[in-house]
């Protein structure tokens, strides 16, 4: 979020990712492969993604973006929000499909 007169850049928090993972699958219906997830998500979040630090390179190879989404798909699967959908894919659980706000994703 960012403070009224600050340059500083918007990012967006982790819940805010969360639940952008959480909207793009409602969205799509439910199930979705990993790097369309991704993609879409971090079209969602374009405005708060728009900073060139999210757009570094890692060692990994891939953008910072891109892996932090990832970490987050793992911790909502840890929270039992989402699941394996099939090889590289990824889905709602009956929990997940619950969530309607970026809070209930803290």
């Amino acid at each position: 979020m960012a403070i009224a007169g600050s340059t500083r850049p918007v990012h967006p928090t982790i819940p805010e990712i969360r639940f952008g993972i959480i909207q793009y699958l409602q969205k799509r219906g439910i199930k979705a492969g990993r790097d369309e997830l991704k993609q879409g998500v971090h079209r969602l979040l374009a405005t708060q993604f728009a900073d060139p630090w999210w757009h570094v390179v890692l060692k990994n190879g891939c953008e910072r973006w891109y892996d932090k989404i990832g970490w987050q798909l793992t911790e909502l699967k840890n929270l039992g929000l989402i699941q394996s959908g099939g090889w590289g894919c990824w889905e709602l659980t009956h929990q997940g499909r619950r969530i309607t706000s970026v809070s209930q994703c803290a």
